[in-house]
């Protein structure tokens, strides 16, 4: 004897989010920067919830891998991340808590979350700048640049 299936009816499946909504759209962080498209959707197999998204950066870079807890929201054209990923810190100026330059962000290392900063390494300014590593726990704001709350003198 065969079992019978029992189908969903239509109107449970309202509203509902499909791979073809979330797949190939722009992935666009808390800043409102497109940083790829959405390649892959990762499903828990005991649950079936989603537990993330890769996002695809382009030609010659690699993967990021977003967890369902950092998008913020889903739309029609895009994916909206709650963060600015780390690769986005690279290059950006840094000034310590007296507005002074204390160099360029060579270098950002993550926890394994991939979301908190644990440190970053700073290239001073000028032709031989030095190279410094600035703990993570020294940002206290993370703009159009990076703003530290302890003055250069503290860090060299």
């Amino acid at each position: 004897m065969m079992k019978q299936r029992n189908s969903l009816p239509n109107t449970a499946l309202e509203g509902a989010i499909t791979s073809e909504d979330v797949l190939g759209k722009d992935v666009i962080d808390k800043d409102g920067f497109v940083i790829g498209v959405t390649s892959k959707i990762y499903i828990d197999p005991q649950s079936m919830a989603v537990i993330g998204v890769m996002i695809d950066k382009g030609f010659l870079r690699s993967g990021l891998v977003v967890g369902a807890d950092l998008i913020s929201d889903i739309t029609d054209h895009a994916v909206f991340l709650s963060f600015r990923p780390a690769f986005r810190l690279t290059g950006m100026h840094v000034f310590d808590c007296d507005g002074e330059l204390v160099g360029v962000v060579r270098f950002v290392s993550l926890d394994s979350t991939q979301t908190k900063v644990i440190s970053l390494e700073v290239r001073r300014p000028g032709l031989l700048g030095k190279t410094l590593l600035i703990s993570g726990s020294a940002v206290s704001l993370i703009e159009d640049n990076v703003l530290l709350h302890l003055s250069l003198s503290d860090l060299i």
